[in-house]
């Protein structure tokens, strides 16, 4: 009986040297707060960040953990509960497809089941080795935030003026600094 709500399962995936990549999506839906929250977390250099504020984790040490959904780099979702919410929205040609359809489309009484015992390896970037497909996922994700609503876009734009404004402003300080010497 509790096998009919598991909607996806997945594995642990991990990359071509053998560190984990995080597959998985806690926390559902997004809430205004905790998107401008880990937004402006953005901001904060990566090693500050990780000492002032933990990050949310799963504990992984059980064989079978429920998550709230996967990144699909390797997924099987069960056909009748996809088919039932429509499957992938046809207006993402890759990349976001995955949070589109984990974080707004599925109903919250199907489960996402990870596996832990089990791996396999992600070969990061092999379809797309000039890199011509990062504009197409940045285009996806700001299709995503728009669907989410105006306020995600506008938020996650905002702060990435102020995050490239602060990069550009560092690169001009030191490239002074640079030039004293």
């Amino acid at each position: 009986k509790e096998e009919e709500n598991v909607f996806a399962v997945s594995s642990i995936v991990k990359n071509e040297d053998g560190s984990n990549q995080r597959n998985y999506l806690l926390n559902g839906r997004p809430t205004k707060w905790s998107f401008l929250k880990k937004q402006v977390l953005n901001i904060v250099p990566g090693n500050i960040r990780i000492k002032l504020f933990p990050i949310l984790k799963k504990d992984l040490s059980k064989q079978r953990v429920e998550v709230d959904g996967f990144y699909c780099s390797f997924v099987m979702l069960k056909k009748m509960p996809f088919k039932e919410i429509g499957g992938f929205d046809p207006d993402f040609f890759m990349y976001s497809e995955d949070i589109d359809l984990f974080r707004t489309k599925k109903p919250i009484i199907y489960k996402c089941i990870l596996y832990t015992d089990l791996s396999i390896t992600h070969f990061t970037g092999k379809t797309d080795k000039y890199n011509l497909m990062s504009f197409q996922a940045q285009v996806s994700f700001l299709m995503f935030l728009r669907k989410m609503g105006l306020y995600f876009l506008l938020i996650y734009l905002f702060i990435r003026v102020i995050s490239y404004s602060i990069i550009y402003i560092d690169a001009i300080i030191f490239k002074k600094e640079k030039e004293k010497k």
